[in-house]
């Protein structure tokens, strides 16, 4: 083995973590045919063509130790505070958010039964004006308050436009029904005229 070629090639694989017999036993296939004599440009170039073989160790080497990493036992996760600690906290913040839903919910409700009203009120004045025979002309600038019956409210209002002759009375009628007609809403106004 050539002691030179050792030198060099412990110098150039010192940072490979290579043991020194594996270094040896390398150096002495590579100095087959290299005399102690030879110039150090042909040790150096001897050197050169068998670093690859120390780098493909190295390589192998770390391969098969990354291959058998110990097996680390899992961390145990860190003990949190028994939950009764908290039940406060937790009762309040679960509150809190259960109003919020409730009084959005009664939101809701309250918009939705509006909206409902609102269409029932609107269908029942739609038919009773089918009822009467009144024409969207006839209701075209008429509101009727929300207070107010709409049955009672139509029947005057079609009663006072009979009476000034703008519709014409209604001919399915028998005397009977329009003399019992007159006499509740000689009622119903009696009773508003009335001192209270």
């Amino acid at each position: 083995m050539n002691k030179r070629l050792l030198q060099v090639l412990e110098a150039k694989c010192k940072d490979m973590g290579l043991s020194k017999d594996s270094i040896q036993q390398i150096t002495t296939l590579a100095s087959n045919g290299l005399g102690e004599d030879a110039t150090d440009e042909a040790i150096e170039q001897r050197a050169n063509e068998y670093l690859p073989v120390f780098k493909a160790m190295q390589a192998e080497a770390t391969r098969w130790a990354q291959g058998k990493k110990p097996v680390v036992p899992p961390t145990t996760p860190p003990i949190e505070k028994p939950i009764e600690a908290n039940v406060d906290a937790i009762v309040e913040a679960v509150t809190a958010q259960l109003k919020t839903q409730l009084d959005e919910h009664k939101t809701t409700i309250t918009e939705l039964t509006q909206r409902l009203a609102k269409s029932e009120r609107g269908n029942l004045i739609a038919a009773e004006t089918k009822k009467l025979g009144l024409t969207e002309a006839d209701m075209e600038f008429i509101t009727i308050p929300e207070d107010a019956d709409v049955a009672d409210y139509l029947g005057r209002y079609k009663q006072s436009l009979v009476d000034r002759g703008l519709k014409p009375a209604d001919k399915n009628v028998t005397a009977e029904q329009k003399k019992q007609a007159e006499t509740e809403l000689a009622k119903v106004l009696l009773a508003e005229c009335e001192v209270k």
